[in-house]
């Protein structure tokens, strides 16, 4: 089983260099399902491992010039402000389970997971909608981008995903920006996201770090090797693809732990 879950992390990481996103969505299932970490804690692993692997992805992009600083500051910013209230207040506070008059009880972690599932139809949605077209993009105002910031700092800070499915649609499809500069500008982010989650967290007792070294080496690895096939495959092409089998993902996490209550 660790076998499969080292061979994933490194697919994570090719998806990172070959579409500039969406692998690292897949960090927290791998950790919980594969290698039976506590989900709150694969979380914070996942904020260390997205956030190696985007600073790796980055740097070729910095070098060429490949991002856009004006939409950095005003998504990246609230961002960044918001992963560090979720990380340091609001997660030591969730309590490790929750009681109804019934006495029924919810354990959070699960509860985490059935909105990490969630999540994923999302992403899923957003991987595999068709763009639309020029006339019908609308403009949004800078108050509107920076909620986009917000959400994006949240669930970074909640669930560690590093929030490129919610970035790159925003910067293409709404700003307008150039793809190249949009995954650049997206991947800063993403690294500075990264950076304050982990400066947030209280607690790194209990911390695999032989684990977190290996995942991040190996999605490092994906991210070479993802690089090396953008120069001969197209990513947007296999985004749809990608998108069904996060979907599919979504599924069976929803499945497995709404079931694990019966």
């Amino acid at each position: 089983m660790e076998i499969l879950g080292f061979v994933l992390a490194v697919f994570i990481g090719v998806s990172l260099g070959l579409m500039g996103g969406g692998g690292s969505i897949l960090t927290v299932p791998l950790l919980v399902y594969f290698f039976q970490v506590n989900t709150f804690i694969a979380s914070t692993y996942s904020l260390i491992i997205v956030g190696i692997s985007s600073f790796i992805g980055a740097i070729p992009f910095v070098r060429k010039g490949h991002f856009h600083f004006p939409a950095i500051i005003q998504l990246g910013l609230p961002s960044v402000i918001v992963v560090y209230l979720t990380k340091y207040f609001l997660i030591p506070i969730i309590p490790n389970q929750f009681s109804t008059a019934s006495g029924f009880v919810f354990y959070s972690d699960k509860l985490l997971l059935v909105f990490f599932s969630l999540l994923l139809f999302f992403a899923a949605y957003a991987m595999i909608r068709n763009a639309p077209k020029q006339e019908e993009r609308k403009n949004i105002s800078g108050f509107q981008l920076v909620l986009y910031g917000v959400l994006t700092g949240f669930l970074t800070g909640l669930v560690g995903v590093g929030g490129g499915f919610i970035i790159i649609p925003v910067l293409v499809l709404v700003c307008n920006i150039p793809m190249k500069k949009a995954v650049g500008s997206s991947l800063i982010i993403i690294v500075l996201n990264s950076l304050i989650g982990i400066f947030a967290v209280k607690n790194f007792a209990d911390f695999d770090q032989n684990l977190l070294l290996k995942i991040s080496l190996l999605s490092v690895l994906g991210i070479i090797i993802g690089s090396l096939l953008a120069k001969k495959i197209d990513g947007n092409r296999l985004k749809k693809v990608f998108g069904w089998f996060i979907f599919l993902i979504g599924i069976a996490i929803l499945i497995k732990e709404i079931t694990s209550y019966f």
